[in-house]
């Protein structure tokens, strides 16, 4: 599975679709983000079908209002939102990613990893994070700090952190774990201007998906 983030157009969503990028990252609630969209914005881009939208936020305060809003019927949750919170938007029928940060040699949230589990949560996103920054970093990843949580998860995941096409063979192990659902990328999906590029999403799917039955 390839996940490509920051979609900020219907001809964002095209690109993607014709690379066959499996999820596209719809950014609201991301203050700062070079891709954020206002809530109208981003229930437009969130009731496309192909590829199927997620809404990607570090909201938490009025994240049910926001998803209400815009329809949004999977979300990805950067930042610390509890568990709690996200029980609430499992019962009211959404799919929820929430994303782990990794920094340090450990991962931030793992002691909650047990209560975002009987949460509801239905996969999780490994993720460098830098410094105080969340998300779409463009940071690498360690190869074995992912590895090792992945094995303690219990859970599917996606990968992120600087992913590149080049680096499958880099992730191996984390790829050979039977939890592993695929990656989700933003800076190698981009060009010079940090427009989504035909080119490089395509390339980032031939690295990671390979070829399509």
């Amino acid at each position: 599975m390839v996940k490509v983030c920051g979609a900020r157009t219907r001809e964002d969503l095209r690109v993607l679709a014709g690379a066959g990028v499996d999820l596209a990252g719809v950014w609201c609630g991301v203050p700062g983000g070079h891709a954020d969209l206002r809530p109208d914005v981003a229930a437009e881009l969130l009731a496309a079908t192909a590829p199927e939208p997620v809404l990607v936020t570090l909201r938490g305060e009025g994240l049910l209002d926001l998803v209400r809003r815009t329809g949004a019927r999977r979300v990805q949750l950067h930042g610390h939102q509890p568990p709690n919170l996200v029980r609430g938007l499992v019962r009211a029928g959404v799919s929820v990613i929430k994303v782990l940060h990794l920094r340090g040699g450990r991962c931030l949230q793992e002691g909650l990893v047990p209560a975002y589990l009987r949460a509801g949560v239905s996969a999780f996103l490994l993720d460098a994070a830098d410094g105080d920054r969340l998300g779409s970093t463009g940071t690498s990843a360690d190869p074995a700090l992912v590895a090792g949580v992945a094995a303690r998860l219990g859970a599917p995941f996606l990968l992120a952190g600087g992913i590149t096409p080049a680096d499958r063979g880099r992730f191996s192990e984390v790829v050979a774990h039977p939890g592993f659902l695929g990656v989700d990328v933003d800076t190698a999906a981009r060009d010079a201007r940090g427009a989504l590029s035909a080119a490089r999403v395509a390339a980032l799917v031939r690295g990671w998906a390979g070829a399509r039955p």
